[in-house]
């Protein structure tokens, strides 16, 4: 029926929005850890979350130090 269809929704949204919290503190707690190059560390652990292939640990790393340079450049 109409309302356990709302209800299967509103709970796959509940669960999405709680492993959305729980990576996000986790990614939050890696930042407040590491004492030097925060945003590259967690770039870095993010390119390990999502597994491991060489393209992911590139990109990351290259956006992790274009953030790094964007903030050394900028007043």
């Amino acid at each position: 029926s109409f309302f356990s269809i709302r209800l299967a929704k509103q709970s796959l949204f509940a669960s999405l929005f709680l492993k959305y919290n729980i990576v996000l503190s986790f990614f939050r707690i890696v930042y407040e850890r590491v004492s030097h190059h925060r945003t590259l560390a967690v770039f870095v652990m993010s390119a390990f979350w999502h597994g491991f292939y060489p393209g992911y640990y590139m990109a990351f790393a290259t956006c992790g130090m274009m953030v790094e340079a964007a903030r050394k450049v900028s007043p």
